[in-house]
């Protein structure tokens, strides 16, 4: 019985024990499933870290394959080499915890793929191909579907570990059921046994209440003991989330300090135009980039731990520039670092760049960054453009012409002092507004400037020229020539325009006169040659009308005034003829040394009369004598030509002044009067003003022309002016006139002044003495038939022995003919073939007790200058009459020295 009771307690006790054990199982089942899930908390984290850093690592490869297509740097290769080992290394541990990475192998593979494509135009292509690759690239797309598989593997493993916890679970409520089913069938043989022991029942009643009772008690044990294991357990997992979310944190802090600095890194090693490094507090440089490398030449190990200061010029070294700079950067948190540098080799540059302090987490200083970028191209461009703009203010400052500078982008224009020196208008009161300067255009050349101007800048023209009328400030217009060149900018806009305005108004009136004096002189000799024809005609005339009254009767008066009435004709043509020959300066004049006050006192006495009552005449004659070489006659009507015409011109009366003075002329003078050639020397100015109604400047510029005249048809003949200025000439002087209307005119006069202790001596004028005929026998040589039979007709009825002549070549045959002597050869110096000189000098050898007299239609000076006739030879000018042939024939025969002594001078070619 009693080891049938110790046996039932036995079982019960049995039962009960594994009823403990269970419920022990289920709560180590329940903290095992918590470990569980912190084991998946963490493998879940490393696993989002993993894949960060497979992110990471994609972009630094792309970054540096990026890099190699901009740059070419071979760096930038190994770079993306050892992003794809990483990436390589990423992929395994991500197998490692669980994840399947096909996809994302795959992603990568497309992704290294696509870059190793680009990188490969690019070797073979060149950098525009693999730029192009690159910017095919769609690197969003390809990180947001790695972004995506990284979400499928994440939630995949999520769900991993969710499948582990609840096997873990399924386990646990599979042991509690197990040990359930065995205590209910221990409960169901404890049952069949109480119902065999029923009858112990009663008898076992204090045993059975005190097992009760037990049983009771250890049930509130059982109880406490799992209330308290779950307490543990909710702070087991309390811990376990504070611990997974302190470790999420430091993972992601982790993460995201390694991306910042691969980017920063990348960043640096990216850019090669600036030096970017860190320094300590002692100024030892502690990293280095590529652009130390390029801008200051150092290589890594030796720029590392190195001294800051090497790279700072001499100058600043010994001043304490880089110890200063740092100092001034602790303390303001930058300094500024644009200055001359120096590089490895020496050399120096110029840099721009800034030094900055650094500080920890708690703002303890710990060092600096400094950055720089080698500036020097743009430092000598800015010094030449700053040499260049001083070198153009200089010259601006410097020229006399108008210099303007025109912005075309904000259509200001600046001008320098040019503007006020030839304008007249104040610098500091023109405006910058360009159409000031358009309204000074005359309003006639306005549009064509303007319009000009827009289209040369608007055609892409780099050069644009114009010459108009531009007012002055006193309200004048000068003639300008405007100048100007257009900056233009890559696209070939203009943005810039430089011009030069230069007053041309002297010049044109300089030309102007210059043209007048080469038309006048022009005129001159068409004027000289129609005098030379008419003198061999008027000789003609002259000389037939004096045979023909004396071959009428004493008593024939009507037909000697007939005749009379041809001379005087005739004379007043040879007049004509004269003033032609005075103004194309080939008249024949005796100059001589003259007294111009005493000219001008013995003119005053015949003017005085001639210029009537109502006209004042006034002279101011210097005291010193003011002595001029010329011919007296023609002076003297210079001046009466003038002061004649001052009279037409006041013909209500007005003030005639006349002054003289001896002047000296210098160099500086000839630029007043342009076109004119001027001696510098001593001259006598003689000015001749009067207060009549004055000239227009049309009027002005013609006056000294032949046949010029303002006069009524018949009133003049427009050869006064223009002899005056043959006389001029002629005399080596020049003569200028200044005329406004209502205001009178001046005309004033220089001639060559001379001494007569300076060796000039007077010709003596021969008198005049009656014609004397002769016996001699005399050669005439003259190819216009009338003259040639005038001449041997009055030659002949003198009683001369006359032989005569065609040409030169009849000459030649005619002397070989004559045996006995010839005493004289009258021959004219033109003529066809051989001329006078050239026939005088063949007979000379064979005859030299030959005596020579030339004749011609021009002056002996003219025929002297032009090489036909040796100075001094003995000269007739046409028109002659008879008389006076015969006079001058014989005074080359009475005289003493034959007039062919010596050689003739070769005929100019």
């Amino acid at each position: 019985m009693r080891s049938t009771i110790r046996s039932r307690l036995g079982l019960a006790f049995l039962i009960t024990f594994v009823v403990f054990l269970t419920l022990v199982v289920y709560a180590y089942r329940r903290t095992e499933q918590v470990q569980v899930q912190g084991r998946s908390a963490e493998a879940s984290h490393a696993l989002l870290v993993e894949l960060e850093r497979t992110l990471s690592t994609l972009q630094e490869a792309r970054a540096s394959q990026r890099r190699f297509l901009l740059t070419g740097d071979a760096s930038a290769l190994r770079s993306l080499n050892r992003a794809r080992g990483l990436l390589a290394t990423h992929s395994e541990r991500l197998r490692e915890l669980g994840i399947q990475t096909t996809g994302i192998d795959s992603l990568v593979a497309q992704e290294f793929a696509a870059m190793d494509s680009a990188v490969t135009l690019y070797q073979r292509g060149g950098a525009e191909a693999g730029r192009a690759a690159a910017a095919r690239g769609d690197d969003r797309a390809v990180t947001d579907r790695l972004r995506a598989l990284v979400s499928i593997a994440t939630a995949e493993r999520a769900a991993i570990a969710e499948a582990e916890g609840r096997q873990a679970s399924a386990r646990s409520l599979d042991v509690v059921l197990a040990i359930t089913a065995l205590s209910l069938i221990g409960l169901a043989i404890h049952g069949a046994l109480g119902l065999a022991l029923l009858r112990y029942v009663n008898e076992r009643a204090r045993v059975e209440a005190a097992f009760q009772t037990q049983r009771v008690n250890l049930d509130e044990r059982i109880r406490e003991r799992t209330a308290e294991l779950e307490r543990e357990r909710a702070r087991a997992e309390a811990e376990a989330e504070r611990a997974r979310s302190a470790l999420a944190e430091r993972m992601s802090a982790e993460s995201a300090r390694a991306l910042s600095e691969i980017q920063y890194r990348t960043l640096v090693e990216q850019v090669q135009d600036y030096a970017i490094f860190r320094i300590d507090r002692e100024g030892r440089p502690q990293s280095w980039n590529e652009g130390v490398g390029r801008v200051l030449g150092y290589s890594e190990s030796e720029f590392l731990g190195s001294d800051v200061g090497l790279i700072f010029t001499e100058r600043d070294r010994a001043a304490g520039v880089p110890r200063r700079e740092l100092e001034v950067a602790a303390t303001r948190g930058v300094a500024a670092n644009d200055r001359w540098m120096r590089r490895k080799d020496g050399t120096h540059f110029y840099a721009a760049g800034t030094t900055t302090a650094l500080h920890d987490e708690t703002g303890k200083h710990i060092g600096f960054t400094k950055v720089m970028r080698d500036q020097t191209a743009w430092k000598e461009t800015e010094e030449a453009l700053r040499r260049s703009e001083t070198r153009y203010r200089l010259v601006a400052r410097a020229s006399r012409e108008a210099i303007w500078d025109w912005n075309l982008i904000s259509d200001q224009i600046e001008w320098n002092e040019g503007i006020e020196h030839l304008f007249g208008y104040r610098l500091d009161e023109v405006p910058s507004d360009v159409e000031w300067w358009h309204e000074r255009v005359h309003p006639d050349d306005r549009s064509r400037v303007v319009t000009g101007l827009r289209n040369a800048i608007e055609s892409g023209a780099e050069f644009w020229t114009e010459e108009y009328r531009f007012r002055r400030a006193d309200g004048t217009y000068s003639i300008v020539t405007d100048r100007g060149v257009v900056a233009r900018d890559q696209r070939g806009q203009g943005y810039r325009m430089l011009g030069t305005m230069a007053d041309f108004t002297e010049r044109r009136k300089a030309e102007e006169k210059l043209a007048q004096a080469q038309r006048i002189e022009a005129v001159g000799r068409l004027a000289g040659g129609i005098a030379h024809d008419l003198n061999n005609m008027l000789t003609t005339i002259v000389g037939y009308s004096m045979f023909l009254e004396q071959s009428l009767a004493a008593d024939d008066a009507n037909r000697r005034a007939d005749v009379a009435e041809i001379r005087k004709a005739a004379d007043r043509s040879a007049a004509l003829t004269r003033s032609l020959l005075a103004f194309a300066r080939r008249e024949l004049i005796r100059p001589q040394p003259l007294d111009l006050n005493e000219v001008v006192r013995d003119t005053e006495r015949v003017l005085r009369p001639a210029l009537g009552e109502s006209i004042v005449v006034e002279t101011r004659l210097t005291a010193a004598e003011p002595t001029v070489f010329a011919d007296r006659g023609r002076l003297e009507q210079v001046v009466l030509n003038l002061a004649l015409n001052a009279r037409d011109a006041m013909p209500t009366g007005g003030r005639l002044t006349i002054t003289t003075e001896n002047v000296v002329l210098g160099p500086e003078d000839a630029t007043r009067h342009p076109g004119t050639e001027i001696i510098p020397g001593p001259y006598v100015r003689m000015v001749i003003t009067d207060t009549g109604h004055g000239m227009d400047p049309a009027t002005l510029s013609r006056i000294f022309e032949p046949f010029f005249t303002t006069k009524d048809v018949g009133e003049g003949t427009g050869l006064g002016l223009a002899t005056v200025y043959g006389t001029i000439k002629q005399a080596g002087g020049f003569i200028w006139a200044y005329s406004e209307p209502s205001y009178g005119s001046s005309f004033t006069v220089y001639l060559p002044s001379v001494l007569d202790d300076e060796g000039i001596i007077e010709t003596p004028v021969p008198e005049l003495r009656a014609a004397q005929g002769g016996s001699e026998t005399i050669v005439v040589v003259e190819d216009e038939d009338t003259v040639r039979m005038l001449a041997w007709r009055t030659l002949s009825a003198a009683g001369y022995d006359c032989h005569q002549a065609v040409d030169a070549s009849a000459a030649l045959s005619l002397l070989r003919r004559i045996k006995g002597p010839v005493h004289l050869l009258l021959t004219d110096i033109v003529m066809p073939g051989m001329g006078g000189e050239e026939l005088a000098r063949e007979l000379r050898p064979g005859r030299p007790e030959m005596k020579i007299l030339y004749t011609s239609g021009f002056t002996d000076d003219e025929v002297v200058r032009r090489g036909l006739m040796r100075q001094g030879a003995p000269f007739l000018q046409k028109p002659w009459a008879p008389e006076q042939l015969l006079r001058r024939v014989r005074e080359v025969l009475d005289a003493d020295v034959p007039s062919v002594a010596g050689s003739l001078p070769a005929r100019n070619t």
